[in-house]
Formats: C-alpha cells, sequence, structure tokens
C-alpha cells in the first residue's frame, strides 16, 4: 500500500472528524492516521509535525486496548517521532512495555528515566533490552525488584558491572530463580560466596579454594564455649534420634537465621552448605560423620560422597567455614566475633526466633509432625 500524496490533507480531514466530540471515534481515527502514516517508508519534515500533532491530541481520549493496539504498530519502527512513543509511555499500562521492549528510537535519557522511575511493567520490558548501557543497568537494578534483576541476570545484553553484580548477590543469596541466573553468567567465578547455596559443583570448589587461601584460613581456631559445645553435642543427639525437626531448629538458632533458610541448607543435595554450617557451629569433624550417616536425613548421600564431605569439614578450619556461612546468609560478624570470644552469625530479622526457649519452639511445630514433613523448597 503506498501512501497518498495529499496526505497532507487527508491528516487535516482526520483531525476535523477528531474535533467533532459526537463522534465516538477517536481510537479508530488513531489507528487509521497510525496505518497511513506507516505505509510509506520515508516522511517529510511536515508530515512528521503533522502526525505528532493529530497524534498527542487524540492520545489521551485513546483507552488502553486502542493503545496497544498502537503501540505494536509502532513500537519496532525506526521512523516513528520519540514524542510519539514518549506519550505511548507517559500513558502507561502494556503500551509502555512495549514501547520501552522494543522501540530502537528511544534515547538513552528516556531509557534512564525509565529504569529510575517507571512502574513494574515498564522497568520489566526495559531489562529485556540488548542495548542497555551500565548506567541504565544500574538505575535497574537499584530499584530492587527481584523479577527485573532475573531478566537482567538472563540478558546478555546487559553489562553488569562487578559493584551491581554484589548488589544484585546480595538478593540471590534467598533467591534461587536469582542466584542461579547469576551464577550461570558469572564466568570468572567471582564474588559467588553469598550464591554458593545455588552454584554448580565447579563454582562451589572455586569458592571454597579463595576461602582456604583467604587470611581467615591462617586464624588459630578457639574453642568452644560451654554454651556453644552444648549446642553441638544437641544436634548430634537430635540427629542420631531421627528428630530432624528439632534438628532444624537448633541449626537455625545457632545460625541466627529463619528455619526455611536452615532447612534449605539441611536439604542441598550436595551437602557442602550443611558441612560449612555445622564447622561454624563447632561440631567436630567425628560429629559431623555422625549426623551425616544418620538414617532418615532430609539428604541422605553415598558412602564415597560423605567421606568427601568429610575431608572438606577436616580442610576447612571453624573461621573460614563462619565466613562462608556469613556469605550465604547475608550476615556480618559481631563484637564479640571480631574480638574472637563468641560465635555468632547474627540475623536481626530472626531475633525472636533465637530468643524463645528452644523446647517451646519444639513445642510450637509439634503438630507438623502429624501433617506430614516440614521441610519447605525441597530439590529434586
Amino acid at each position: 500500500m503506498s501512501l497518498p500524496k495529499d496526505l497532507p490533507e487527508q491528516l487535516q480531514g482526520l483531525t476535523r472528524l477528531a474535533q467533532d466530540n459526537k463522534l465516538e471515534m477517536r481510537t479508530v481515527l488513531l489507528r487509521v492516521m497510525t496505518d497511513l502514516y506507516l505505509s510509506r517508508p520515508h516522511h517529510t519534515a511536515d508530515e512528521v509535525r503533522q502526525y505528532e500533532e493529530i497524534f498527542l491530541g487524540l492520545l489521551p481520549h485513546v483507552d488502553e486496548a486502542g493503545r496497544m493496539v498502537i503501540a505494536g504498530k509502532l513500537a519496532a519502527d525506526a521512523g516513528t517521532p520519540e514524542s510519539v512513543l514518549v506519550a505511548l509511555i507517559q500513558a502507561g499500562g502494556p503500551a509502555a512495555a512495549e514501547v520501552l521492549a522494543r522501540s530502537p528510537v528511544l534515547s538513552r535519557k528516556t531509557l534512564l528515566r525509565a529504569a529510575m522511575h517507571g512502574d513494574d511493567a515498564m522497568t520489566m520490558a526495559l531489562a529485556s533490552r540488548m542495548d542497555l548501557d551500565e548506567m541504565i543497568v544500574t538505575g535497574l537494578a537499584s530499584r530492587a525488584q527481584v523479577g527485573v534483576m532475573i531478566a537482567l541476570a538472563r540478558n546478555p545484553g546487559a553489562p553488569i558491572s562487578r559493584e551491581v553484580f554484589r548488589l544484585m548477590a546480595t538478593h540471590g543469596r534467598s533467591n534461587p530463580d536469582l542466584g542461579r541466573a547469576l551464577c550461570q553468567r558469572n564466568p570468572d567465578q567471582r564474588d559467588l560466596g553469598p550464591l554458593f547455596l545455588w552454584a554448580s559443583h565447579l563454582q562451589r570448589a572455586s569458592v571454597l579454594l579463595d576461602a582456604k587461601t583467604s587470611v581467615l584460613a591462617s586464624l588459630e581456631s578457639r574453642e568452644p564455649n560451654e554454651v556453644e559445645r552444648a549446642t553441638a553435642d544437641e544436634m548430634e543427639q537430635a540427629a542420631i534420634s531421627g528428630d530432624w525437626i528439632l534438628f532444624s531448629m537448633i541449626l537455625a538458632r545457632g545460625l541466627k537465621c529463619s528455619l526455611p533458610q536452615a532447612q534449605i541448607i539441611m536439604e542441598d543435595r550436595q551437602g557442602e552448605p550443611l558441612v560449612l554450617a555445622l564447622g561454624a557451629l563447632f561440631l567436630t569433624p567425628e560429629q559431623v560423620t555422625r549426623v551425616l550417616m544418620c538414617q532418615g536425613a532430609p539428604v541422605t548421600h553415598p558412602y564415597e560422597r560423605i567421606q568427601s564431605l568429610i575431608a572438606l569439614r577436616r580442610q576447612l578450619p571453624r573461621p573460614v567455614c563462619a565466613r562462608l556461612m556469613r556469605d550465604m546468609l547475608g550476615r556480618h560478624a559481631t563484637d564479640d566475633e571480631q574480638r574472637g570470644t563468641h560465635v555468632t552469625i547474627a540475623d536481626q530479622g530472626a531475633a525472636d526466633l533465637a530468643a524463645r526457649p528452644l523446647r517451646q519452639e519444639h513445642q510450637d511445630v509439634s503438630h507438623a509432625r502429624r501433617q506430614g514433613p516440614l521441610f519447605l523448597g525441597r530439590r529434586a
């Protein structure tokens, strides 16, 4: 279809129709006008000006469905005026997301403004673009929307700086989809400590090697105090007796983390997170051996795997285990730990759990035994 030579006159005629308030044709008129405009690959400056004028006048009277149809036509067109596309973005809704995801016309300024101030649908659409620069990615990541971070991590065209990767990793600790997406796009294996739970076997080996060669590996491990020794013994006895609900609660209390976090650590198929947690809580290699060989554990390992896990525990000093658990759980060493007098992996969000008597916690979940396994997030 070729555009009529009298396009300006036709556009003027459409404008007169649109100004007639008795006619409920504005959506149809805008679609017809857009079809006319797109039917020619090149436009004069006068045609562009008239199209902008008519479009911006009609758009406020077009409903969301109509805007979406029009956005689908204009989003991929390289000759659409940016002012028209910006108007669609400002109108919001699915049409705005369509334009942000596909338009080659939008300026960096427009994209950055959408990254910083757009709604959730806009930022999700923007995160899928292949032409993002580092500043736009930083703006998107700073919104702390997990879905947007997952889209960025899965987008090979999104340049993620090391600083932004670290920021995203703090959210990836507790989100397996984001954590795994970040692990998959990190070829140099750096900064994966917080993502240990979601890392591959080779990536975990790299994190463990880094930890063993870090300054913490040269620290002399202190002896546990009475409370810590009692906690280690209580964990071992809970495992031997097959009370894995009680075991998970003791683990959560010791790590100062939530119960679901403790259960994810226990249910990891490879076993390293649980070994590191037990090492951080002063269980000896012999105690770790007995725990791993108990019947009815959330995850059972073949004998050869248990042997390799015990070897791992013997190779890693307790300070290294504690550091790795802090990385995984996002905790910071307390003043007591820095002085070497007490071990905590502090979690203010779980302080109420830690403050409650352990036996009361056990009673609170006793009904769960009658309802079936308590473990959450079990992975095949």
